[in-house]
């Protein structure tokens, strides 16, 4: 059960346009995955040189652009910043 929940959901983001740049978990799903994803991503959008201060402000293209870095980073780091792997 868990299992399933978990590889059914994938990364989204929020529908409501008030919190576009938050990850939206279901299902009870992978926290531990989502949580420092979300940091970074955060990390990114915040610290982008665009930035103007109100999250709210964001365009989904810049999200969309924070979430990948996000994950990049996370792989990044996670391989000891000396490879990363992705699988299909």
């Amino acid at each position: 059960l868990v299992l399933q929940q978990w590889t059914s959901q994938g990364l989204r983001l929020a529908k409501d346009a008030s919190v576009k740049h938050i990850l939206h978990q279901t299902q009870g799903g992978p926290c531990g995955v989502l949580a420092p994803t979300q940091a970074f991503m955060l990390k990114h959008l915040i610290f982008n040189a665009n930035f103007g201060g109100d999250l709210g402000s964001v365009t989904a293209e810049e999200c969309g652009r924070a979430l990948r870095a996000g994950l990049c980073e996370t792989m990044w780091r996670a391989g000891r910043y000396e490879s990363a792997c992705l699988v299909k």
